[in-house]
């Protein structure tokens, strides 16, 4: 990597002692290949696409959606500390949903600059330059999206183990030097592709009715709106969609 792109690189604050794990290390080298046991990874270019393992990793996506987060909001003071506040509870929340030993199971995808001989001083915080969150669910009794608005009794709405799996996604973020390089596309790619492991047969995704440049990129994957939805996500300026896969 340059220094000018070295430069550009997001600035990643140090995780608080609250949320320290006895093996973290802020200034961990980041894993080669041949170091990362990953069931799910995708190359391209210089970077790569993979599931998340460490928790400096974890840490990184949560600052990175913090980031996201409050990206227009440059004139608020004491921002660092607001950003902090977000990623610390944003990073217990992350370890929270990949621990999880329930019907549902989240797996947390990064993207990473790929390690090479010019960065191989990067540690695994500053690698990271993209994330988003697999989920993969149940629908409910009576239910053929996320949280449709069901005419059947109430006690029909309830968890049973036969019932259709899903994946959801969310959470998707890109740092904001690394926008328009293919990031995001293939992150989702490889969370179409673990779904797929998981004998998923459909993938749903929220976004508001006024982020165009989201919509263009699911519009692209194959994402298409779920008309039945948008009733209920009126009220949050939302649409649901969808991908058969």
């Amino acid at each position: 990597m340059s220094s000018n792109q070295s430069s550009l690189a997001p600035k990643i604050l140090k995780i608080d002692a609250s949320c320290d794990g006895s093996n973290f290390r802020f200034d961990r080298p980041q894993p080669s290949d041949e170091e990362g046991n990953w069931k799910h990874k995708r190359a391209f270019g210089r970077f790569i696409a993979r599931e998340a393992l460490l928790n400096e990793e974890l840490w990184a996506a949560a600052w990175i959606r913090a980031e996201c987060h409050w990206e227009n909001s440059s004139d608020v003071r004491s921002l660092d500390i607001y950003k902090r506040q977000f990623a610390n509870k944003e990073f217990d929340a992350i370890k929270k949903r990949c621990s999880a030993q329930q019907a549902e199971k989240c797996i947390c995808i990064v993207a990473q600059v790929k390690k090479d001989d010019k960065n191989s001083k990067r540690t695994a915080l500053s690698s990271i330059i993209g994330t988003l969150d697999l989920s993969i669910r149940q629908l409910l009794v009576g239910e053929t999206f996320p949280l449709e608005r069901i005419k059947e009794p109430a006690s029909c709405s309830i968890y049973r183990a036969n019932q259709p799996k899903y994946a959801y996604i969310s959470d998707l973020c890109v740092s904001k030097y690394y926008r328009r390089k293919g990031i995001a596309t293939n992150m989702l790619l490889l969370a179409n592709e673990a779904a797929t492991t998981y004998g998923i047969k459909q993938i749903f995704v929220q976004v508001y009715r006024d982020n165009t440049g989201a919509q263009k990129l699911y519009d692209q994957i194959g994402f298409r709106v779920v008309p039945e939805a948008d009733g209920r996500l009126v009220a949050e300026n939302k649409h649901l969609l969808s991908l058969q896969i």
